[in-house]
């Protein structure tokens, strides 16, 4: 075997595959070493245990032997990566790229075990290089969508999930891959309501397609199209995608517990209880949703389970403010006012503009004999809410508290304007004017 010189002109390890003329089963790898110098000092390029650039690979010939072999190690790997055992098939898929660096599936599959093990950054690193290999090879640029809208890189996600549509427009997961970008584009988008209406309706629309396909992961885009109704405003059609998401596969908890959350919005009140009931049944580690079922049995007054429900969250470090606030009205409603007091406190040192919060506590200020605090947390919650009609009347009845009647009166009338019908605010009115 006769080897030019100029194949090894750089310092560096090469790998020779020699291949029999004869009998093509015969393979043979012999390792060959070029030594460079650095000054007065001679140096052996060591292995690199980065993936080296396409650039740098030699392209090799391979028996059927060795490839029969190469197939045999990825197929044994994504075997074990779907059996969740990630380390093993990395292993078996380090082995198939030992034989051949440059080969775009073992690099694919590698990344994918390593993403679903969530070591996303060396998985990105081997669908980048698979893409280099390979521009249109569709799982990695699925992927690498993936990982973009991971890291927050929306328009390189929808690039490469579009790139991954035109090689096959009829894949579900590339519209979902992209719709998903779309709709993180939108939450991450700030102070643009029109933006955020136009990433959700794009996202909407790529789901769509999705549905269009009949996937057998179907139910993924009716979920994740539901969700982008529900921050469209649009309750009703979001249930309509989680009930059939459920239909297709009913033991996925986060289905319901997003069709609960929909319920509450519309106060449906005992569904959304039903909901979380089977959500936590199926998972009961999900422990936001002891939060939001907490709010539901707020709902309907069923407090000391709300608030078992708010602490098991806040014991379990959901310390939202939300949270917080919503056990603190419970706590209102059962007469507890220093515990409401408390709990609303937290709740506005967590978030100063919590207008809800703000007037709770001075309910159970006002409530507690503290007129003085009072007045000052309704001053704050009317700042913020001049329009509320509850907030305008409680200022007024710790005015009257306070001896300001006039104040008061002045109080008690805007509430009215704001809501006529408000009776208590009537009420009170009537009765100071009588003294």
């Amino acid at each position: 075997m006769v080897i030019p010189g100029s194949a090894f002109s750089r310092p560096g390890r090469y790998l020779i595959t020699a291949v029999s003329d004869t009998v093509p089963e015969v393979v043979g790898h012999v390792e060959f070493r070029v030594k460079g110098s650095t000054g007065s000092e001679e140096v052996s390029k060591q292995p690199d245990t980065a993936i080296p650039p396409v650039s740098e690979i030699n392209t090799q010939a391979f028996s059927p032997a060795t490839d029969s072999k190469i197939d045999a190690l990825i197929a044994k790997g994504r075997a074990n990566s779907d059996q969740k055992n990630y380390d093993q098939a990395v292993s078996l898929f380090n082995q198939a790229l030992a034989l051949q660096p440059n080969h775009v599936k073992a690099l694919y599959e590698r990344g994918r075990a390593q993403y679903k093990d969530q070591r996303k950054e060396k998985a990105f690193a081997n669908f980048n290089r698979a893409l280099e290999i390979d521009a249109g090879y569709e799982d990695a640029l699925y992927y690498r969508s993936v990982c973009y809208t991971d890291q927050g890189a929306h328009d390189l996600a929808i690039a490469d999930a579009s790139h991954a549509i035109r090689v096959n427009p009829t894949s579900s997961w590339n519209y979902i891959a992209r719709g998903n970008a779309y709709f993180q584009w939108g939450l991450a988008t700030k102070n643009d309501g029109t933006a955020k209406r136009k990433y959700y309706k794009a996202a909407i629309d790529d789901f769509t397609r999705a549905i269009q396909y009949k996937h057998k992961e179907l139910e993924a885009a009716y979920n994740n199209r539901g969700v982008a109704y529900r921050h469209l405003g649009q309750c009703q059609k979001a249930i309509a995608d989680y009930t059939r998401a459920i239909e297709i596969k009913d033991s996925v908890a986060h289905h319901y517990a997003n069709r609960a959350y929909c319920y509450c919005e519309i106060k449906a009140f005992q569904k959304s209880l039903a909901d979380y009931n089977r959500a936590l049944s199926i998972d009961p580690q999900r422990i936001g949703d002891y939060a939001e079922r907490g709010l539901v049995y707020r709902q309907l007054k069923h407090y000391d389970t709300a608030i078992a429900d708010l602490t098991w969250a806040i014991e379990h470090n959901i310390t939202k403010s939300w949270v917080y606030a919503n056990r603190g009205a419970c706590y209102l409603a059962k007469k507890d006012f220093q515990a409401a007091i408390r709990d609303c406190s937290v709740a506005i040192e967590k978030n100063g503009r919590y207008e809800w919060a703000i007037a709770n506590r001075g309910q159970a200020y006002l409530n507690s004999g503290n007129p003085k605090l009072a007045l000052a947390d309704f001053e704050r919650a009317a700042a913020l809410n001049p329009n509320d009609a509850w907030n305008l009347a409680h200022r007024g009845e710790a005015h009257r508290k306070l001896g300001n009647r006039k104040a008061a009166v002045r109080d008690f009338k805007q509430a009215l304007k704001r809501d006529p019908g408000y009776a208590w605010a009537k009420n009170r009115l009537e009765t100071i004017k009588k003294r």
